[in-house]
């Protein structure tokens, strides 16, 4: 059975900003933090367990191409990125989201960062079958 995957709304908004700004310093670079970032989705949801226990009760998979890290919790098979967080900048801001009430429920999962014709509110990425390893996605990302 697959692990679900939901994503806290300001991790959501993380990912977009943190996209969108490297966009606007080198353009594609962009589209590379979106596909690292599915990249250690991936990897999380195959062994959550083996990156280590960080704070709060979380877990912390380090990103290898940007200085940032991706903090989960994990559930028996539901999985909650709780922030994509610069490891530079306001270390555990991220904290009081695991006691918030009102996160998203597994009903509005975002199961998979990039699902075909997935669009994120990032600004004009269109990738097509470009990059082969990710079969024929089509982004149309836009802001």
């Amino acid at each position: 059975m697959p692990r679900q995957v939901e994503y806290h709304p300001e991790a959501k908004s993380e990912i977009r900003k943190s996209a969108n700004w490297y966009d606007d310093k080198v353009d594609g670079l962009g589209l590379e933090f979106l596909l690292e970032v599915r990249n250690a989705e991936s990897q999380i949801v195959q062994n959550p367990e083996l990156w280590p226990v960080y704070e709060a009760g979380t877990r912390r998979y380090m990103m290898k191409k940007f200085p940032f890290a991706v903090i989960y919790l994990v559930s028996g098979l539901k999985m909650q990125i709780v922030a994509v967080a610069h490891c530079k900048r306001n270390p555990g801001y991220w904290k009081d989201r695991l006691n918030e009430k009102g996160r998203e429920t597994l009903g509005s999962v975002f199961t998979f960062l990039f699902s075909n014709n997935a669009n994120l509110g990032v600004k004009n990425v269109d990738i097509g079958a470009k990059n082969g390893y990710f079969g024929n996605i089509n982004l149309n990302i836009s802001t």
